[in-house]
């Protein structure tokens, strides 16, 4: 939901807020404060529960909630070695638990649904300042438990591209876009429908990752077909001639082979969806979910295994040793 206007819900209840008050403080005049407000979009994920909700009783799911995995442990010093010193300290960071994602989401858009019901109220031209202030503080809030979400998962971002870059300027490249892209997701995800996070922002970055690789592929090589090129995005693209038509013809055998690891509804989606049809055009999830008769999250859900079950059957059979030359270090 974008921006819903709550014109019921103006009162500035300030004494609930009191401790938000007290953390975040602004400086500057009221009515520019007061413009900015009422000109920018409060952009949150609707909860039927919220109108039912206080502060406090959001605040108190907490306590049921166990925000944080235990330490992680399962990650070998080896692999973080392999990483650029900036990125090693992501595995000091403590993963949320599926209870924890839950509940900052819930808190998160609950104070910016209750920051756009103050804003909705507000006068420019004669600001109430209590109002003000709260809108200001709520907001704040938000971001900080947004921030936290992001830092959570930043480590996710780095090893999805660690899977789809060959060297370290592509590499640092897909991290600074994945952020990006996780940082929409962190906007866009709707809690109340029970999915993990982590799933919804796989796909979201694995999506961008095709396409920008897809891109690269098209400047580097002509001489593989389009269907080819696309199958590639799974692959990374070595530099120098030689290495282009050794890749070509390494997509070729994979390219003839992938129905012994996908099923038929597996390979007509990745077909649809990267358009290795013959008309060459990507399709929608919504466009295959009506072709399909089942729901746009399905056909994503059955895009993902695919991917994932192509990318290991291709390292399993050796479909792609040029793999093994390039590393992290």
């Amino acid at each position: 939901m974008s921006a819903s206007t709550n014109r019921g819900e103006t009162t500035c209840c300030c004494d609930e807020f009191q401790t938000l008050l007290e953390k975040w403080r602004f400086r500057g005049s009221y009515r520019q404060r007061a413009l900015k407000l009422v000109q920018g979009e409060i952009g949150y994920i609707h909860d039927a529960s919220f109108s039912r909700l206080s502060y406090e009783s959001v605040q108190d799911m907490e306590a049921e909630a166990s925000l944080f995995q235990d330490r992680d442990g399962n990650v070998p010093a080896s692999e973080r070695n392999r990483l650029p010193a900036y990125l090693q300290s992501l595995y000091g960071i403590p993963l949320l638990t599926p209870a924890g994602e839950r509940h900052l989401f819930r808190l998160m858009n609950y104070l910016k649904y209750r920051a756009n019901a103050v804003r909705s109220g507000l006068d420019p031209e004669n600001p109430d300042r209590r109002c003000v202030r709260l809108a200001e503080a709520l907001l704040a809030e938000a971001s900080a438990i947004r921030d936290q979400i992001v830092s959570s998962n930043l480590r996710l971002v780095v090893s999805i591209a660690r899977r789809y870059a060959n060297d370290r300027t592509l590499f640092d490249e897909l991290v600074s876009e994945g952020n990006m892209i996780l940082l929409n997701a962190v906007e866009k995800f709707d809690f109340s429908r029970g999915f993990r996070f982590s799933t919804y922002t796989t796909h979201a970055v694995q999506r961008h990752f095709f396409r920008q690789i897809k891109l690269r592929h098209r400047k580097a090589t002509r001489e593989a077909p389009m269907g080819d090129a696309v199958l590639a995005d799974s692959i990374p693209m070595p530099e120098g001639e030689d290495r282009r038509h050794r890749l070509a013809s390494q997509v070729n055998r994979l390219l003839a082979r992938w129905d012994e690891c996908l099923n038929v509804r597996e390979r007509q989606i990745l077909e649809a969806r990267y358009g290795l049809n013959r008309d060459e055009r990507e399709w929608t999830l919504r466009e295959l979910s009506r072709e399909m008769g089942v729901s746009k999250e399905r056909v994503r859900q059955i895009q993902i295994r695919a991917e994932e079950k192509l990318l290991e059957f291709a390292e399993n059979e050796q479909l792609v040793p040029e793999l093994d030359e390039f590393s992290l270090q």
